[in-house]
């Protein structure tokens, strides 16, 4: 048996739609904005501070660093690291690249054929890989206005049992830089 509607339902279920369709258009605004934004985005600029440079649990030496992001393709930056020190000043030009989209995967080419991966979850970049016997862990977060650079490296130590392996941290490269 067909219900009766009530006059005036018409207007009520446009502005239901009209409605409806607001929210949907603004939720896709917002996902899209948040998905195009990326990592390095937020730490392009250019950044200054000391590397403190420690082996073996203490502190060697402090260099003073500037580190400068740039956006220079769609996906690709610029991640150069000067150091600004009298004995040994040095410049490290790197490139880093969007590998997969999805998974928040990038690729830091060194320029010389060495590439890395760097995986980022929220405000911080890991990238852990081995050369020369060491085993290398090298770190970026943006915390609190600040990005915290940080390296550290050691060997194969041991292997306990029930298949754990342990390895050394015998040094380390930390920085904590501020926005020029």
């Amino acid at each position: 048996m067909p219900q009766i509607l009530k006059p005036g339902w018409i207007g009520k279920a446009r502005r239901m739609v009209r409605i409806c369709f607001l929210l949907i258009l603004l939720q896709g605004i917002s996902l899209n904005s948040y998905s195009q934004e990326y990592l390095p985005d937020k730490m392009t600029g250019t950044w200054n501070g000391f590397l403190q440079i420690w082996s073996n649990g203490q502190k060697k030496d402090s260099v003073q660093v500037k580190l400068t992001i740039l956006r220079i393709e769609k996906e690709s930056w610029q991640w150069r690291m000067e150091y600004l020190s009298d004995k040994a000043p040095m410049v490290k030009d790197y490139r880093l690249k969007v590998k997969d989209r999805e998974k928040n995967i990038f690729i830091t080419d060194e320029g010389d054929g060495v590439e890395l991966e760097d995986y980022t979850f929220g405000n911080k970049m890991y990238s852990l890989f081995e050369t020369q016997d060491y085993w290398l862990t090298s770190t970026q977060e943006l915390r609190n206005g600040k990005l915290i650079f940080e390296v550290t490296a050691g060997k194969k130590s041991g292997v306990l049992d029930k298949g754990v392996t342990n390895y050394s941290v015998t040094s380390m490269q930390r920085a904590v830089l501020s926005r020029q």
